[in-house]
């Protein structure tokens, strides 16, 4: 299927709820935005208690967040292979991948690794999944589409940092909150490959 919009393809809000890739879609924004937020706000005092020192774990972040920049071009720029709906599973497979690096990272030289994985991963959602949406469900309603979603998006960013501090305060370890996190980026990678383009004519019958 090509990328770009069609604009023929304009669902309803109405519409678009009785689709299950709607919910697929927003299921995967949920737990992928619960990884990113609980990783990201958390790695620099993870770091610190490995026992870097606050300049290296800052030099991570730095990583990370150029990560994510490249991994915004980089996705971007893979859709002329690939669908949108791998081409964001594959993202989310990276984040996966960094948290699970971010696990094993005791040394400055690993973390960046697993930051820049990671980041990567997240350049990848963030730039897409905006482009998935009008994709899919055409750009007239988008608007009351989006108004449904992003509250979504809002829970799952909420929920992650407070996942991951509860599981430290309880355990004195980040170590079980990045395992549930790389468990719930593996599990938003196999939604969004399920989400495929939802048929307006089926919906119309």
């Amino acid at each position: 299927m090509s990328n770009t919009l069609d604009l023929a393809n304009d669902f309803t809000l109405s519409e678009a709820l009785k689709t299950p890739t709607m919910w697929m879609v927003m299921g995967f924004t949920a737990l992928i935005f619960m990884v990113q937020a609980g990783t990201s706000l958390h790695q620099a005092p993870y770091y610190i208690g490995k026992g870097l020192t606050p300049t290296a774990a800052a030099s991570i972040v730095t990583t990370f967040a150029l990560g994510s920049a490249i991994g915004g071009l980089f996705w971007s720029a893979f859709l002329s292979r690939v669908s949108i709906r791998v081409a964001m599973g594959m993202a989310a497979v990276s984040m996966c991948l960094g948290d699970i690096l971010m696990i094993r990272a005791d040394t400055l030289v690993s973390g960046q690794i697993a930051g820049l994985v990671f980041g990567v991963g997240l350049g990848g959602v963030s730039s897409l999944l905006r482009l998935l949406w009008a994709n899919y469900y055409g750009r007239t309603n988008l608007g009351a589409i989006r108004g449904v979603s992003l509250p979504i998006q809002v829970g799952g960013q909420a929920s992650g940092p407070l996942i991951a501090g509860l599981i430290f305060d309880v355990t004195g370890s980040y170590r079980s909150a990045l395992l549930i996190f790389a468990f719930a980026a593996a599990m938003s990678s196999f939604l969004i490959f399920l989400a495929r383009p939802p048929d307006l004519s089926k919906v119309r019958k």
